[in-house]
């Protein structure tokens, strides 16, 4: 039986060497350039495979791209779905967005492990039954499974781009029969740019000004119609979504997905909680500090992993990786590598070695004890059933209640929020000194 555990045993020196030196940071140009390089060396009989698909363009006219990657030459799915083009809005200025349920304030404490000791590569055995959280392709479809990763939404998040083109370059050139055996499996497509205009101009939104992972409910920018339509064409089994967070915030790094109780219906939930365990796990015997987050309240789906779970149906993930007190490119780089193999592996049909669902014990720190006691009963071990309950029936009916109403409702609760919190303030009798 194989194992999907990433196993210690190689210094991180030996994995930075190849990421962090040979370049910068990939430039719109050297992603073009290093996908046609792969492309041409990728094509022996035998080997992997891979193509480039541009799915659209950028409001500045650039090409969107996405490499579809395997182990045996992939066509354009026969029928998709056409996407009705919304009329295009303004810019809105980002909400403010409330905590999540049991999560409080983010912790501040910047320990990170000083090395990481990875072993990435799979072992060289056939891999077992793919679990079953995650939904064979429908019927009539004799294919591998698909993994839709998405990088760089915001263009001054470079890690997930790097992380990503490090996949492509050992996966697109390998002669191993372990990750041949897993693109035969599975089959990737990677989108390593969409914010170009915003790569360019290293910010975070695109060139009208507008923060495309806000934009996926009323889809008025060129970049996310493009996925949407791709999504609905390839129709993935998982899809990912990566990013970093800004640099003054300490959240650690985290995967978060949403559940039955936040609008992912018809098993989708559940496919989406089994992947976040899917990476986590393996990360985390790694000593690598990154959480979970499993979403059980119901919020407009205009993030991309929330959009795709609750509006199209398709698991999907977000990968968010920690910049705060410094962290180096590289350490971030390498976390984004490690969840998208252990996405893979996982995919593929690797037995995990570590729990198939969330435990209370991955959330963060701060995370409150009713919030803990509904994950460990998920999970199914253990906890207070008549306080999860209790949790699930005031969820289901915040979900009945938040259907139908516009994005504005996040935006007005949380100015709620802030303005009890302040009353409460004034009330608080100050302490004597």
């Amino acid at each position: 039986m194989i194992k999907a555990g990433i196993r210690i045993a190689v210094p991180l020196l030996m994995l930075l060497l190849s990421v962090s030196h040979a370049h910068a940071l990939y430039s719109y140009s050297d992603v073009v350039s290093s996908l046609e390089e792969l492309c041409a060396s990728a094509s022996s009989p035998g080997g992997p495979q891979m193509r480039v698909v541009e799915l659209g363009t950028t409001l500045k006219g650039k090409p969107i791209l996405m490499a579809v990657l395997s182990a045996a030459p992939v066509e354009d799915p026969k029928s998709s779905d056409d996407v009705e083009e919304p009329a295009e809005e303004p810019a809105e200025a980002p909400a403010a967005t409330a905590p999540e349920p049991g999560v409080d304030a983010p912790e501040s404490d910047a320990t990170e492990p000083a090395v990481l000791t990875l072993t990435l590569d799979p072992v060289d055995e056939a891999p077992a039954a793919v679990e079953a959280a995650i939904a064979a392709p429908p019927a009539g479809e004799d294919r591998p499974r698909r993994v839709f990763i998405l990088c760089r939404q915001h263009g001054n998040e470079p890690a997930s781009t790097e992380g990503v083109m490090r996949f492509l370059k050992e996966y697109a050139t390998t002669e191993d029969p372990a990750k041949l055996e897993i693109l035969r499996r599975v089959t990737f497509l990677v989108v390593p740019m969409l914010n170009v205009d915003g790569v360019e101009k290293d910010q975070r939104r695109n060139a009208r000004n507008v923060d495309l992972n806000r934009d996926w409910l009323s889809q008025s920018q060129p970049e996310t119609r493009a996925i949407v339509q791709a999504v609905r064409k390839w129709r993935p089994d998982l899809l990912m979504d990566l990013h970093e967070l800004h640099p003054t915030d300490q959240t650690p790094s985290f995967v978060e997905a949403m559940e039955p109780e936040a609008g992912a219906r018809g098993g989708v939930g559940a496919a989406c909680n089994a992947a976040i365990a899917a990476v986590i796990g393996p990360l985390r015997e790694q000593s690598i500090r990154i959480y979970a987050r499993p979403v059980f309240n119901y919020r407009e789906p205009r993030l991309a992993h929330r959009y795709f779970a609750v509006k199209e149906g398709v698991p999907a993930i977000l990968v968010e990786t920690r910049r705060a007190w410094g962290l180096a490119l590289e350490h971030r780089t390498v976390v984004h590598y490690a969840a998208i193999v252990a996405a893979a592996r996982y995919m593929a049909g690797y037995e995990l070695t570590t729990p198939s669902r969330v435990i209370a014990e991955w959330l963060e720190p701060s995370a409150n004890t009713a919030y803990r006691t509904a994950v460990a009963k998920r999970s199914g071990s253990g906890g207070d059933d008549k306080v999860a309950e209790a949790i699930a029936k005031r969820q289901r009916a915040q979900l009945a209640s938040r259907k139908g109403k516009p994005a504005s409702v996040d935006k007005k609760r949380a100015e709620l929020i802030k303005k009890r919190a302040a009353q409460q303030k004034k009330k608080t009798p100050a302490k004597k000194k």
